[in-house]
């Protein structure tokens, strides 16, 4: 196994936590998410600049990390790093690497949440010493997280429909556009259902899969809301890096081990919007 218990297990128990307990987290948990931040070798250009923030140093009392909702409660450290923009698939390198360390987290029972919205960029990039060119898509709050929902957290995760994914048919499709059946998804199966769990910018599951005999076709099917932020950030290519992760992952822990290409493939007829990304073959 990647990690300490199998990895559907902990793509099952990942919940996007808004409430930390105010106790710190153990050094030596600490120590285990830096470690991570070298995982073994990803299929894209890994991010630069981890960074694990610990709002108790000083330059940091001061900085707004709250995220979209502005609502973390009792937040103390974060996850980060640099994105070079100019990199081929940097941000879905970014969403790979840090959802990597999300899935770690959770396999050692810390509490994990995604910060794409509002938040100082401009301090956090002076505080690292980021070069020109180079950004911070986004923020991961983590620590250890309250064994019960407050009222609050309930809200917003019913407002951000957290707790709802879109059914099978609308995600993963055969070479036509018509849906892809379960049962004939083959040795994707287990990984296509990872990816439905996977966490995205508002919830939007921007990815959809289109399985042609041993490859995997991936595309993104961007939201005009979030799309016109793009300049700022492009948190829909970030997802798809999430996405990517939780497919690699799980295939390489059920001893396949997918190559990875980026020669674009034509949307099905049926879904012209669609936006090719990366391909995986078997």
């Amino acid at each position: 196994m990647i990690f300490s218990r199998p990895l559907t297990e902990i793509v099952q128990r990942r919940r996007s936590c808004r409430t930390f307990l105010p106790q710190t987290v153990e050094q030596g948990t600490l120590d285990l998410i830096r470690e991570g931040f070298l995982p073994p070798p990803s299929p894209l250009p890994p991010p630069s600049r981890f960074t694990l923030l610990d709002r108790r140093d000083p330059a940091l009392e001061n900085l707004s990390l709250k995220g979209s909702y502005g609502l973390i409660r009792n937040d103390r450290f974060f996850l980060t790093a640099s994105l070079s923009p100019a990199l081929p698939h940097s941000w879905e390198g970014f969403g790979f690497a840090l959802e990597r360390s999300v899935l770690q987290m959770t396999d050692v029972n810390l509490g994990s949440c995604w910060l794409g919205g509002i938040f100082d960029r401009s301090a956090l990039s002076r505080y690292l010493g980021l070069q020109e060119g180079e950004s911070i898509p986004a923020v991961i709050a983590l620590g250890l997280p309250a064994q019960d929902q407050t009222l609050r957290d309930r809200f917003l995760r019913w407002s951000s429909k957290g707790d709802q994914r879109k059914p099978w048919p609308e995600l993963f499709f055969l070479p036509d556009g018509a849906p892809l059946p379960p049962e004939e998804s083959g040795p994707w199966r287990e990984a296509l259902s990872n990816l439905r769990l996977a966490p995205s910018a508002s919830n939007k599951q921007p990815w959809r899969a289109l399985l042609n005999g041993k490859s995997l076709h991936l595309f993104l099917r961007r939201d005009p809301l979030l799309d016109s932020l793009r300049k700022r950030a492009d948190l829909q290519a970030l997802d798809m890096g999430i996405a990517l992760c939780h497919l690699w992952l799980t295939l390489e822990e059920g001893g396949l081990f997918p190559s990875l290409a980026a020669t674009p493939v034509p949307p099905p007829p049926s879904h012209p919007e669609w936006e090719y990304r990366l391909t995986l073959s078997l």
